[in-house]
């Protein structure tokens, strides 16, 4: 076998013969190997040398080979090498970093397929390292803007994401409170880790229970198992919660307890479950608010507010409207076949709307408007529609807005339901844009049109 691109190895072996018949077949592979016989050797090769590859033995003369892997593994892959007999030392290298590990006499096959399996695997790692820092640089950098206000929360995020255990991100619906606490996520000590998003639908409760603390076999009819909840998969990671608002006062105590101690009880379970997760809360709702008309638990409040970020609503954010609207539109991702740019003209109308769906709205608007305008290579006002105007039944105006008719004065049940309708009848019945338009969740358009009369 030749390597097209030579790779080094440091062999680290007391036993003079092996340390030799070692380095030669490694050079026959196309290696640049380099031998030697003690920790401390090995100490100063592994700086002169820069291996990318360490093979040695557990017992050395001068030192204690795991003593030498802690410093060797988080620098380099490691094979360790033991006698036959003292596997329980391998197992122990592995456990402590050592990427692989040969028994004593090493054959030249399991030698060459170990050394292959460990350079493939590094390989790897470093491709998923740099994916991951892609991801995460695309991440920060589809947090658009300039204005001030965005500026504040990047800053709040990097000070939030090093420090602070629990984060209350505040904000309008369709502003991008996910965003924000997936950042948080990114930026921290806990990227490695899983992030979890929870949405907390009110609808749903009981099956939101369960999703979040998971329950043991038996706690309800159709738990044929035991189910680990969020709070469990998120340990070392982050579980982000959508809208603390929406849930019942039962739930906010259960989640107060996981705040203050760290642990919690699956359903139908006796014993207590820890979890390391960082909780992070989201909402659009006014919280000191609700607790002041007795909506909210002041002592959750008071233990969740102390690290805040205000996620800006996109009308206060100035030219950051046109700067999103150019990123949607370049990292779109159908038709990417087409050229498109936005006519001077959509631009103005994008500023000037008031944008009460958020950067959710905006985005659907691009996103609508690079169909509409089909083989056009200007998007034009007309491709993107954005917002509706409700008129009385008398009132004048083109047939552009929005009309709804009634025989007799109707009531805001009535008003919602005919809106909704006809939003529905307007856009295909497309939840997505109806969604977006109303400034709500796609989840809770759903439910509005679920109670729509037949």
């Amino acid at each position: 076998m030749t390597q097209s691109h030579s790779k080094r190895i440091l062999v680290i072996e007391d036993d003079a013969s092996l340390n030799t018949l070692l380095v030669a077949h490694l050079q026959r592979l196309g290696y640049e190997v380099t031998g030697a016989a003690t920790g401390r050797e090995a100490r100063t090769l592994i700086e002169s040398a820069a291996p990318d590859l360490v093979l040695m033995d557990i017992r050395l003369p001068d030192c204690n080979g795991l003593e030498l892997l802690v410093e060797f593994a988080p620098r380099v892959p490691v094979i360790t090498m033991t006698a036959y007999g003292a596997v329980d030392q391998a197992v122990k290298a592995v456990r402590t970093g050592a990427s692989d590990y040969l028994v004593k006499p090493v054959s030249h096959g399991a030698l060459e397929l170990a050394v292959e399996r460990a350079f493939a695997t590094a390989e790897l790692q470093r491709d998923v390292t740099y994916w991951q820092q892609q991801a995460r640089r695309a991440l920060r950098s589809s947090l658009i803007g300039d204005s001030p206000e965005m500026e504040e929360m990047r800053q709040l995020i990097d000070l939030y994401a090093r420090a602070a255990p629990t984060v209350l991100i505040e904000g309008e619906s369709g502003t991008g409170k996910e965003l924000v606490a997936r950042s948080i996520h990114e930026a921290s000590e806990r990227s490695d880790g899983r992030f979890v998003a929870v949405d907390c639908d009110p609808s749903q409760e009981n099956s939101l229970v369960s999703e979040l603390f998971g329950h043991e076999k038996g706690a309800f009819p159709g738990a044929e198992s035991r189910r680990e909840g969020m709070l469990e998969l998120a340990d070392q990671g982050t579980i982000y919660l959508s809208d603390i608002a929406e849930v019942s006062p039962a739930l906010q105590s259960r989640l107060l307890r996981v705040l203050e101690t760290g642990t919690f009880r699956r359903l139908g379970g006796a014993a207590d479950v820890s979890t390391n997760a960082r909780i992070l809360l989201g909402t659009s709702h006014d919280l000191l608010a609700m607790v002041a008309r007795g909506e909210f638990r002041s002592e959750l409040y008071f233990r969740i507010n102390a690290f805040r970020i205000r996620v800006p609503s996109l009308r206060s954010r100035g030219r950051d409207t046109l700067a999103l609207a150019r990123y949607f539109l370049d990292n779109r991702s159908f038709q990417r076949g087409t050229e498109k740019e936005l006519a001077p003209e959509t631009l103005e109308m994008l500023t000037a709307y008031d944008w009460p769906g958020n950067v959710r709205e905006l985005r659907n608007a691009i996103e609508r408007g690079v169909i509409v305008s089909g083989a056009t290579a200007q998007i034009l006002p007309e491709h993107v529609f954005v917002g509706a105007r409700l008129r009385g039944r008398d009132a004048g105006g083109d047939d552009a807005g929005v009309v709804l008719r009634f025989d007799e004065e109707p009531t805001l049940d009535d008003l919602r339901e005919a809106y909704l309708r006809l939003l529905l009848d307007r856009h295909g019945g497309n939840r997505k844009t109806v969604a977006a338009i109303l400034g709500i969740s796609e989840r809770n358009t759903y439910r509005l049109i679920s109670k729509l009369t037949p």
